[in-house]
């Protein structure tokens, strides 16, 4: 197996709008820490794949279509042996639509995406001999947030961090790929500058405790439902989390086994995931619940009040219109990918989905599974059937943020299907 990395800075300037908080002042006014595109390239001599971590909150299918043409234009990678996932750091620049929160700069986006293709590029011209190894620990930073929010007994938590070492043959560290399922929200709607979160934290950690200078990526896991125990607005918090997390991971790369005949193999599949259906009159019903809870006429209006009240305004607006004219969609197109390395896969998941979904691949898979979120497109929310049920922002109120209509129940099953049939396809024989 030959290796190659990169990494490149793809902070914006100042003054672009954040994203992931709708209450959030707009613009940015600073910057407190880079973030970064990082990519590796692997080549088994007989394919060649490349995976990009981003310290973003997402990335459109649109957007990553656009990275990966750039990238199979430039180098002898298949736009199809392209992963591209994001940290989800909700201190980062609009990068996807999200009603009111934050508004894309397109100009600047077309330059990220000859950054993180510039990063493949670069990554490949550095190929060299390496051996990997794969290894995971323990660590208790996320909650189940829904526990409090709908009071829920079923408040699972995946806690594994599982890490993807590589090196040369004289044992020095190249690159690791970290993957860990938690929102990156320690810093709330009240910051107003651009940092990577608790992720970058952990980056920058391993970093300095790892010799020769590797490239560390970031991978976010199955987290709709996860948050770091400690949220606010406070950077030492950031710290703390980012310590904590980067700080296990540099113990798992101390005692990680030596993955033997290193192979590589990619597939991947188009699914259309089903949606909810909504008449006229309910999605009008919604909007005057949110007029009554939000809107005011009075000096006294409250600015996150205002926003949600605008997103919503628009939900209801853009929907009713699509009804209307008969072209309101009841499926979403989107793509699930698996990378194997040796006897890990990858799995791509494309958006927030629970962390039973992502333990539920995991358990299902002929061997050790890294679930990787926010990979290749952000659909929304992806709940379990039992979270329709139980109802909350996830399942009622996340998606007019990002689209039109909530996915129906039986997505997470197509899900885990999909991911779970690509796994065994690519299995070690």
């Amino acid at each position: 197996m030959r290796a190659g990395v990169a990494k490149v800075n793809i902070t914006p300037p100042v003054g672009v709008e954040l994203s992931g908080y709708v209450g959030r002042q707009q613009p940015s006014v600073g910057i407190h820490d880079e973030l970064c595109g990082s990519a590796l390239v692997l080549d088994d001599g007989h394919q060649r794949a490349a995976i990009v971590a981003c310290d973003l909150v997402g990335l459109t299918k649109d957007s990553v279509e656009r990275v990966r043409g750039l990238i199979s234009q430039n180098t002898e990678i298949p736009g199809a042996n392209v992963m591209v996932c994001c940290t989800h750091t909700h201190s980062g620049p609009a990068t996807l639509r999200l009603r009111n929160c934050g508004k894309i700069d397109e100009t600047w986006m077309s330059v990220l995406y000859r950054q993180l293709a510039g990063a493949v590029i670069w990554a490949e011209k550095n190929l060299k001999e390496v051996r990997a190894s794969v290894g995971q620990g323990t660590v208790t930073v996320g909650i189940n947030r829904r526990a409090a929010s709908i009071k829920t007994k079923e408040a699972v938590v995946d806690s594994t961090l599982g890490v993807l070492k590589i090196e040369d043959f004289d044992e020095n560290p190249v690159a690791a790929l970290l993957n860990y399922p938690c929102h990156g929200v320690v810093l709330s709607h009240e910051n107003r500058l651009v940092s990577a979160d608790f992720p970058g934290a952990a980056v920058r950690f391993v970093e300095r405790n790892l010799p020769g200078n590797p490239i560390i990526l970031y991978t976010n896991g199955a987290c709709g439902d996860i948050n770091p125990y400690l949220q606010g607005n406070s950077f030492k918090q950031v710290e703390r989390i980012g310590t904590i997390v980067g700080a296990e991971a540099v113990k798992i790369m101390a005692s990680t086994e030596i993955t033997p005949n290193l192979d590589l193999a990619v597939a991947s599949r188009n699914i259309e995931l089903p949606l909810q259906k909504m008449t006229k009159a309910q999605v009008e019903a919604q909007f005057q619940h949110y007029s009554h809870q939000y809107y005011s006429e009075g000096p006294d209006w409250l600015y996150i009040n205002r926003r949600i009240y605008e997103a919503m305004e628009q939900w209801a607006k853009e929907t009713i219109a699509l009804l209307e004219a008969g072209i309101l969609p009841n499926t979403v197109s989107t793509e699930v990918q698996v990378i194997r390395i040796g006897e890990l896969y990858l799995v791509a998941v494309p958006g927030e989905a629970f962390c039973q979904i992502g333990l539920a691949i995991k358990e299902r898979s002929p061997g050790r599974s890294f679930i990787i979120g926010y990979a290749n497109d952000v659909v929304g929310y992806i709940p379990t059937e039992e979270a329709f049920e139980q109802g909350g922002y996830e399942v009622e109120e996340a998606y007019k943020y990002y689209s039109h209509l909530m996915l129906a129940p039986e997505s997470a099953g197509i899900l885990v299907e999909t991911a779970t049939n690509l796994v065994n396809s690519l299995k070690v024989k």
